[in-house]
Order: C-alpha cells, then structure tokens, then sequence
C-alpha cells in the first residue's frame, strides 16, 4: 500500500521520504520495497495485526498520483488503525508517520492512538 500511494507517488513521495525510508524502503526515490517487506512482518507480531490487514486490504489498488492518490492509504489507516493500540503495525505505522510535520492533518486515527 505504501509503495502504490506513496513511493510512487511523485507529490507525496519526496515528502514522506524519512518516513518511507524508516519504513524499510530504499533505493532510488524509495522505490525498492525489499526492507518494507521485512519491517512490516517484524511490527506484526499480534492477531490484531491480521485484522488491520484484512481492512486494508484492496486500498493500494485505488491510490494513484498526487495528494489524492495518496488519500485511500490515509483512508485506511484511519479507519482500520482506529483504536487499535493493540496492532503493534499500527502503533509502529503511526510512529513513523507521525514524525513528518505534515501528516498529522492526514492520519487522524495516529494522532488519536498518542503516537
């Protein structure tokens, strides 16, 4: 989801470019998702987890170019990430979100969560 809305993303990309790269991409523009992979399996640790998944799921194919393409990742996270302080993923997702002075105003659900 993250490499369909926002690593590829030309508008959203450069900004969120720390975050990604905390996310475990790397590469040229952040385009190489190997690390990602691994970090996301490394944050989901709890069946919580497997939920918030099964929620997002199906939001990557709707993302495109700029802040709008961006918009079904944010979307998701604000729904399926709602309240769940007991999703390692999300708290870990939201942390890293959360250090872009932008992003705040997006993702809602991690300012909620305290992270």
């Amino acid at each position: 989801m993250f490499a369909d809305c926002a690593a590829t993303n030309d508008t959203v990309g450069p900004v969120l470019a720390p975050q990604l790269t905390m996310m475990g991409f790397s590469g040229a523009d952040n385009t190489e998702c190997g690390g990602c992979v691994t970090k996301c399996e490394a944050d989901a640790t709890a069946a919580a987890d497997e939920e918030v998944f099964g929620c997002i799921d199906g939001a990557r194919s709707m993302c495109g170019g700029g802040i709008s393409g961006f918009q079904p990742a944010v979307g998701a996270i604000n729904e399926c990430c709602l309240g769940r302080t007991d999703s390692p993923w999300c708290m870990e997702t939201c942390r890293i979100l959360l250090t872009n002075d932008l992003t705040p105003m997006f993702v809602s659900t991690c300012v909620s969560l305290g992270r």
